[in-house]
Formats: C-alpha cells, sequence, structure tokens
C-alpha cells in the first residue's frame, strides 16, 4: 500500500491533485499524439476554472513574466492579429484560431499557482513527468521500427498507424518529421541527465540508481536508433550541434567525443543520400528552396501581418505557382506545404510582429537558461537543437512538436526558478 501511495500527490487539495494530472497528461502527451495533448489542455482550463472559482488559484504573477515570456505574449497577440486581418482568406479560420492555445497553456502553466511551483511540494511528479514521457517516448519508438521495417499489415489496423514512408521510422502516426523533430529533444535531453549523473554533479538525482541509469541508456539507444532510422537531416543535424554544445559545457573528452561525431555524421550521410532520396516525389535540389523563396516573397508583399497563422502552409502552391517558380515535383507539379523552416514560416503568416517575437523568444530562452549551472547543461543544447533545426523544418507551428517545445520550456522555467532561489540541488532537492 506504501508503494500506491507514493504513486500519488501527497497533498489532499483538489486543485493541487488537478494541476498533477494535467501535467502529467502532458508528458505522456510528449509522444502521445494529439488525443493525449488535447486532454491535458482540458485538464488545464478546468484547474484554471476551478482555482479561480474556489480563490485558491491566485492571480497571474506579472512579476515573473521574463523575457521570454513577453516574447511568447507578443507572438501570441501576432498570431490573433494574423487572423484577425485575414480572417476573409481562410477557410476555416476558427480551425486555425484555436491553435494559439499551445501558446496560452504555456503561459497559464509559467504565471499561476500551483503549475509553477507543484514540483517541489509533489516529489512524485517529477518522476512520472520523466518516466512517463520518456517511457512514451521508448515505446512509440519501437512500435514504429515495427511498423516501418515489417511487413506486419496487422499491425498497422491494430494500432492505427498510417505508414506515411514505408522505409523511414515515423513513430507510429507514420509522420516522420513530427517524430523525428521531437525525439531529436528528448536525446539530447537523456544525454545531458546522464552526463550529469557520470560526473557525479552533487544534488543532481534525476536519475537515481544503477537500474535507472540502465533503463534510461536502453531508452537513449531505442530513440537513437528511430532518429537515425527517420533519415531527417535537419533533426540529425539539430542533435548533432546540440551535442557538441553539451560536450563544451560539460568539458567532456572533445577528441573522442568529436571522432564520434564524424562517424556517425558519414553514417547519416550514406544512410540518407540512398534510399529516402531515391522513394520521395521530389526534386530535392529544389524543393526546399522553392519553399523557401516562396516564403520570403509572401513575406514581402504582406510584411506587416503576414497571410495569416498557418495559411502559408495552405497557400504554397497557389503561391509558388503566381510567382512562377519551377515545379519542385517530380511529375511537375507544386509541392504543397509549410516553409520548411521556422522563421520563414513565421514572418511569411504572421508578419513582421510574429517573425522577430519568434526570435525574440529562442535569444532570451537561451539568454536565461544560460544563466544557471542545471538548465545551461539540461536546456542550451535544447534550445541550440531547436535553434539549428528550425532552418529546414516547420516545427514551431506543428501541433505535436510545438507541445514538445513548450513543454520543454516550462520545465526549463522551473529549473530556473529554483536556481534562481537559491536551492542548489534544483531537483536534486525534490527527487
Amino acid at each position: 500500500m506504501s508503494f500506491l501511495r507514493n504513486l500519488f500527490p501527497k497533498s489532499n487539495e483538489p486543485l493541487v491533485w488537478l494541476a498533477s494530472f494535467a501535467i502529467v497528461t502532458m508528458a505522456l502527451g510528449l509522444f502521445g499524439g494529439n488525443r493525449l495533448i488535447a486532454a491535458s489542455h482540458v485538464l488545464v482550463a478546468i484547474t484554471l476554472i476551478y482555482g479561480g472559482f474556489t480563490s485558491s488559484m491566485g492571480p497571474p504573477e506579472i512579476k515573473r513574466i521574463s523575457g521570454s515570456l513577453w516574447a511568447l505574449v507578443a507572438l501570441v497577440v501576432a498570431m490573433t492579429l494574423s487572423v484577425i486581418i485575414n480572417w476573409s482568406g481562410y477557410d476555416s479560420p476558427l480551425q486555425d484560431f484555436k491553435k494559439i492555445r499551445y501558446e496560452l497553456v504555456t503561459l497559464v502553466l509559467c504565471l499561476f499557482f500551483p503549475f509553477r511551483s507543484i514540483f517541489e511540494k509533489e516529489s512524485v511528479l517529477v518522476k512520472w513527468v520523466w518516466w512517463g514521457g520518456f517511457g512514451a517516448a521508448a515505446l512509440i519508438t519501437v512500435l514504429g521500427i515495427l511498423v516501418s521495417k515489417t511487413d506486419l499489415e496487422p499491425l498497422y489496423h491494430l494500432l492505427g498507424a498510417k505508414p506515411v514512408m514505408r522505409y523511414r521510422v515515423g513513430g507510429v502516426s507514420g509522420t516522420v518529421m513530427t517524430y523525428a523533430y521531437s525525439a531529436q529533444f528528448f536525446v539530447l535531453a537523456l544525454v545531458s541527465v546522464l552526463t550529469l549523473k557520470f560526473r557525479r554533479i552533487e544534488g543532481f538525482c534525476l536519475v537515481r540508481g544503477s537500474f535507472e541509469v540502465i533503463l534510461c541508456v536502453l531508452i537513449l539507444l531505442i530513440l537513437s536508433a528511430g532518429l537515425f532510422w527517420s533519415q531527417s537531416r535537419g533533426a540529425l543535424l539539430g542533435a548533432l550541434v546540440g551535442l557538441g554544445v553539451l560536450v563544451f559545457l560539460a568539458r567532456l573528452k572533445v577528441l573522442y567525443v568529436g571522432a564520434v561525431i564524424l562517424l556517425v555524421s558519414l553514417g547519416i550521410y550514406i544512410q540518407t543520400n540512398s534510399t529516402r532520396l531515391k522513394a520521395d516525389p521530389f526534386k530535392h535540389e529544389t524543393v526546399r528552396f522553392s519553399q523557401w523563396r516562396a516564403a520570403s516573397l509572401a513575406f514581402l508583399d504582406n510584411p506587416l501581418f503576414g497571410l495569416g497563422h498557418r495559411q502559408f502552409e495552405k497557400k504554397s502552391a497557389d503561391l509558388k505557382e503566381g510567382y512562377r517558380l519551377p515545379a519542385d515535383r517530380i511529375d511537375e507539379t507544386y509541392f504543397n506545404g509549410h516553409a520548411h523552416s521556422n522563421y520563414l514560416e513565421a514572418f511569411a503568416s504572421t508578419g513582421l510582429l510574429g517573425g522577430l517575437s519568434l526570435l525574440a523568444f529562442i535569444t532570451f530562452w537561451f539568454k536565461e537558461a544560460w544563466e544557471y549551472f542545471y538548465s545551461r547543461v539540461c536546456f542550451i543544447p535544447i534550445i541550440v537543437a531547436f535553434f539549428v533545426s528550425g532552418f529546414f523544418e516547420n516545427t514551431f507551428t506543428d501541433s505535436e512538436v510545438l507541445h514538445v517545445v513548450l513543454f520543454l520550456y516550462f520545465l526549463s522555467r522551473v529549473v530556473i526558478e529554483y536556481e534562481k532561489t537559491a536551492r542548489t540541488g534544483c531537483f536534486g532537492r525534490i527527487c
């Protein structure tokens, strides 16, 4: 019975339980799909409403708004204005407008009690988030490998899988980019935490005992295999650059790790320049550049408010035809999709304010995480990977990847708050 009691919050306050369930559901949704993410958003809303009615939530702490949070507020404003100004150009404006809830939920998590302080009071929540998130990631990766590497047709129906690209690992859904650009962050998080463990950094006890270390290493190997077989070059590049930053921060043996990175890079190059390039129906020398050119031209035509939040993705083929750009598919038609760049997508869809707000968000997040030891080691590699891979893929309007990025941002705010208030053990105090 004591074991079961340790699996749940110690507090008897309903507000704490609601907040705990919301955060754990968010962690499971990191790789569990949109339904779990939507459920976590509903739980956050219920927690906020309950706290407001019972006066146990308290007002938002404006003084806690950091530069990155102000940038996130500005981004929400830019997205909202872009939808309102371009309302008539949408087929279903409310469908895209409601996507702004991801940023709004993050603001709620960072500003309201008990979300911002619950990890300190409920130590079990740390383990639920850690093992729940990584356990889901490992399970989805194993199933994704089975889906992509076998001909077990019944497995597709059992899992509800959609093997978009049979030769590339894309989780259960088959959405390769969504899977890979989320997996890169998990790989870096695991390497960061294991680095702190092996360096025996005092006070950091997120992973304890030989069994947990072995389990983390096993999950790391699984996720690394999934990331490699996804053949997503932008995600792989982001992970490698993030790993290089971690080497610098942790002062590891640079030459040894550099040799490993070089070998892995060569393997990735050989792998990604064989199967995937022959099978995809795109002219790989033009499709990404074509999207970048179209997004740049769209921004120049609509510099203030853009085309509307998430609109470039829907209009890119028509835009390229209108700009008389060369066809970028083998069948001489136009690829229709996002800009393959977070930054060009933001400028094209939400205008100058949206693009600058996104850049400001990343800049301030980096600056704030750099100021403290644990946040620097654990989150700077992730921020760098997000920044680098964002040049080659649109990950900030893809709902599932956006959920991962913003949840990691929330966790970084938790770590920063602990270190800022001189809790030297950071998570170590509450594990």
